[in-house]
């Protein structure tokens, strides 16, 4: 009976408005056409009914609002059984709910599927800014929690924050603990999460003139490296990630390899001199299975497929960030004899498109006397001419090679790539493109390199008999700066480079501290992803190790207990200590003293009797006392006597203490 006269305290309304705000901003960037009408719907219809407009929904205009929720859910078109029309309806769910509050059980169920939401997020984003939006609400659904447990008139609106601020900093040890000790699961929000707003920015599985000069328009993280030792110098870091070796005319695509065999790494030719270089790769998601290494790169991981056109894969497609450890061979060879059906399709030439790249080729192997010379003849060409490196070529018709040779010289990585591979397959020699990134750029404040879309490019690979395949970049024949600087060296000049990050610090080169934030907001990010983000099974292990010593279920259980412990210890130390009465003045101190010694006399100060009235009735009872006379006219003076100085201060307590000392009775 009493809770049908429940009514919402003002102070809770007010924070899970604040809080509900604050549950679903991300959200809205995700689901905007769901989030937004249903929340002014939901809370507009709460606080006309907390004003006394309106009237709580009626039965049939719940089952209204429940049919609108989920046709609003359908028009998402996410399909019947995905992540997110489960979290779209619990999103729903969430703000229906919050109209129909009557009952103190409906503002829990309010709070507690707050909390639900409150993980949602997690599942799209496991970044800094989510941990910190996590920690964040997680503090206001609990302050909505304190504040319909306290009562009304207790403390002030910000009391309930507070109050939960505490309570939380309390747990985070506790919380801390069962991170360390708990076992290492994979997280079931690693499945992939399907949406229209999923898409990400990133190299294709195939490559067509224009393809990657897009990506030089945006500065978004690819992926960070951090090296065991020295990291490789710019000209080195070519980051393989997908080997284009069927052309059409226009467009480059992969060999479909699915199904073969991984090759022996024996087909990896590791030089004499050279000793394997440890290095580990912390990804962005981009929903694909390639990975990105350097050549001659090897991986135990079970989770990775070596592929017989030496790039690695991962068996499931990267939906969050991932950290993953390889081993380099500096200068390895890769591959010792070619693959018939390699050799094959890298060969091919499809007929009916570029007849004068043909004639071209044609005309330098009557010219040449070798593979090698050849070659150095193709790169002579290139370099004689009028050729640009440039983010806005033009379009090219139906023979692009030609035209791109002949005609405008005006291309990106991925015409220089394209048309190399076409001059040597017309010359009998075996070639490919491959795309990935170039450079990386390092952060002064962690020994890390940071490769973004603006890194994406294209090169080539041509088979040498007795040297595998040799890496060849031609765009390094008309602008060597892109290869020994980087991307922004060599396009800062450009109008394309970067347009589509209009924000990036990289347009404001005169604004160095712009630049420091944003650097050091990522190595915050980066220790977060390989600090918390990758604390695996093997870490975990380690970690453990190193405190505990030898691993057994006795002591991890001593551990969790000890910390229990020593954190309800800690609490209750605080507690005793907030009730201790404070500290009494210097003056009152030693006034104590005074009255304990006159009260063994039998000389009690009576309850609302002042200091001087007081000393009146004991220096009536003592007349002849001088001593007494003057231990009270010394405390008159520290007490009641104004603006006096701190030496003077000090001086007269000290007597007034050595003056309490010297009463005999």
């Amino acid at each position: 009976m009493a809770d049908q006269k429940f009514q919402v305290p003002r102070r809770t309304f007010v924070w899970l408005l604040i809080a509900q705000t604050f549950l679903l901003l991300p959200h809205l960037i995700r689901y905007p056409t769901l989030v937004v009408p249903v929340w002014l719907i939901a809370s507009g219809w709460r606080i006309m009914i907390y004003r006394a407009r309106w009237s709580h929904p009626s039965t049939w205009v719940k089952a209204t609002l429940i049919v609108f929720g989920v046709a609003a859910v359908a028009a998402q078109g996410f399909g019947y059984f995905s992540l997110d029309t489960s979290v779209a309806v619990l999103l729903v769910a969430f703000l229906l709910k919050f109209i129909e509050m009557r009952t103190r059980r409906d503002v829990l169920v309010v709070i507690y599927l707050g909390y639900f939401v409150i993980v949602t997020w997690l599942l799209m984003d496991q970044s800094m800014l989510a941990g910190a939006y996590l920690i964040i609400s997680l503090l206001l659904v609990t302050t909505c929690l304190v504040t319909l447990h306290v009562d009304k008139d207790t403390g002030d609106w910000h009391f309930p924050l507070v109050f939960s601020a505490k309570a939380l900093a309390v747990s985070v040890p506790i919380m801390v603990v069962g991170f360390m000790v708990f076992p290492r699961l994979d997280p079931f929000w690693s499945v992939p999460i399907q949406g229209k707003n999923g898409g990400v920015t990133g190299i294709s599985d195939s490559m067509s003139p224009g393809n990657i000069s897009q990506l030089a328009q945006s500065d978004r993280l690819a992926f960070r490296v951090e090296f065991d030792g020295e990291a490789p110098a710019m000209r080195e870091r070519y980051w393989r990630a997908i080997v284009l070796s069927r052309f059409d005319g226009k467009t480059w695509h992969p060999l479909d390899e699915i199904g073969l065999p991984q090759p022996p790494l024996d087909d990896i030719v590791k030089p004499d001199a050279a000793l394997p270089q440890g290095y580990r790769i912390v990804m962005e998601p981009h929903q694909e299975k390639w990975l990105f290494t350097l050549p001659g790169t090897i991986s135990i991981d079970t989770k990775v497929h070596f592929q017989r056109d030496f790039t690695l894969r991962s068996l499931e497609p990267i939906f969050q960030k991932k950290s993953l450890r390889y081993e380099w061979l500096p200068g390895a060879q890769l591959g010792t004899e070619i693959y018939r059906y390699h050799h094959r399709e890298n060969l091919f030439v499809p007929e009916g498109f570029n007849p004068r790249a043909l004639a071209l080729a044609e005309q330098i192997v009557q010219q040449s006397s070798s593979v090698e010379d050849y070659m150095s003849r193709v790169e002579g060409f290139f370099r004689q001419n009028t050729f640009t490196y440039t983010l806005s070529p033009g379009e090219l018709g139906r023979n692009s090679i030609d035209e791109f040779l002949f005609d405008g010289q005006r291309g990106f990585c991925e015409h220089y790539a394209s048309a190399y591979v076409v001059l040597m397959r017309a010359a009998g020699i075996p070639a490919r493109v491959v795309t990935g990134y170039l450079g990386g750029e390092k952060n002064p404040y962690e020994n890390y390199l940071s490769v973004r879309q603006m890194d994406a490019h294209a090169w080539t690979e041509v088979w040498v008999d007795g040297k595998g395949w040799v890496r060849v970049d031609p765009t390094g024949f008309v602008a060597p700066d892109r290869i020994e600087h980087g991307s922004q060296a060599a396009l800062s000049g450009d109008e394309s480079f970067l347009s589509g990050s209009p924000f990036s610090s990289r347009h404001y080169e005169g604004l160095s501290w712009l630049l420091a934030i944003e650097q050091r907001y990522e190595q915050l990010n980066y220790l977060w992803v390989t600090q918390v983000l990758s604390f695996h099974s093997d870490t975990q292990k380690n970690t453990l190790k190193k405190l505990l010593g030898d691993v057994s279920p006795q002591r991890i259980a001593l551990f969790v207990m000890g910390v229990f412990i020593s954190v309800t210890g800690l609490v209750f130390i605080v507690l005793y200590l907030r009730q201790l009465p404070p500290p009494l003045p210097p003056v009152e101190r030693e006034y104590q003293r005074l009255l304990k010694r006159l009260s063994r006399e039998g000389f009690d100060k009576e309850v609302g009797e002042g200091p001087m009235d007081f000393a009146a009735r004991v220096t009536e009872a003592y007349p002849d006392r001088v001593d007494l006379k003057h231990v009270f006219e010394c405390y008159r003076d520290l007490a009641y006597r104004p603006h006096i100085s701190e030496e003077v201060f000090k001086k007269n307590l000290d007597v007034f203490s050595k003056a309490i000392r010297a009463l005999k009775f």
